[in-house]
C-alpha cells in the first residue's frame, strides 16, 4: 500500500520532526492498537493499525493527526457509516462547496463540517441520506425540487395578495354549497360549563 510507504517516510516523503526536541531523526513503525468506543458495559474495543513515530535522539514515541484519522475511520467502519473522507468526496464529486452542498441538501453546514473533519459521527439516518447522494440522479432530483420550489415561491410572491385562511375556508364552503349546512350544524351545539 503506497499510503503506508508515504506515512513511514513522512509528509511529502521527507522526515517528520520530533514534537519534543525538534530533531528530524525519526523512524516510523506500524503498531496494532485498539480504540475503545462506547462506555462502561457497552464499550467495545476496535482493532486498528496506526503509524507510531520514534525520535532516535530523545527516544520519544508519538503519533500524529493521521493516526487519529485512522482511529476515527475504524469507529466509522464498526458503526457501518461513511468516514469523513467519504463524506467529503461526495461533495467534491459534484464540485460543490460545503455551503452549496448544505443549501441543496438542506443539511446543516456546521454538521457537514463536523462530519468531514471527524469531530462528530453522523447517525445512521443521515448516513443513509449521504449514501443516496452518492448517486448523481438523486442530487439531480434535489436540484429539480429546489428549482420547482423557487419557481413556486416566485409565482406566489408575484401573484398573490396576503392570504386570509378564514376567507379561503369560507369561499371554499360557499363554492361547494356547504356553507348553509355547516352553519346549521354550528347552531346546534351549545357550550356548557364543565363540572
Amino acid at each position: 500500500m503506497n499510503k503506508w510507504k508515504d506515512i513511514l517516510n513522512g509528509p511529502e516523503g521527507g522526515p517528520k520532526e520530533c514534537p519534543s526536541c525538534g530533531q528530524t531523526k525519526i523512524s516510523t513503525r506500524v503498531e496494532d492498537t485498539v480504540v475503545t468506543y462506547g462506555e462502561k458495559e457497552n464499550a467495545v474495543e476496535i482493532p486498528v493499525h496506526i503509524p507510531v513515530h520514534h525520535c532516535n535522539v530523545c527516544e520519544l514515541d508519538f503519533t500524529d493527526d493521521f493516526a487519529e484519522t485512522l482511529k476515527h475511520a475504524a469507529v466509522c467502519r464498526y458503526l457501518n457509516v461513511m468516514t469523513p473522507d467519504e463524506i467529503s468526496s461526495i461533495r467534491e464529486m459534484y464540485g460543490l462547496s460545503r455551503a452549496e452542498f448544505a443549501r441543496l441538501t438542506r443539511l446543516g453546514e456546521a454538521s457537514l463540517a463536523r462530519w468531514e473533519n471527524g469531530n462528530l459521527i453522523q447517525n445512521a439516518a443521515y448516513d443513509q441520506y449521504l449514501f443516496l447522494l452518492t448517486f448523481s440522479e438523486n442530487l439531480e432530483r434535489l436540484r429539480m425540487r429546489e428549482a420547482q420550489t423557487e419557481c413556486r415561491n416566485d409565482l406566489s410572491y408575484n401573484n398573490a395578495k396576503p392570504r386570509d385562511p378564514k376567507e379561503e375556508n369560507f369561499s371554499a364552503l360557499v363554492e361547494a354549497g356547504l356553507f348553509e349546512e355547516k352553519s346549521a350544524l354550528a347552531h346546534r351545539f351549545v357550550l356548557r360549563r364543565a363540572g
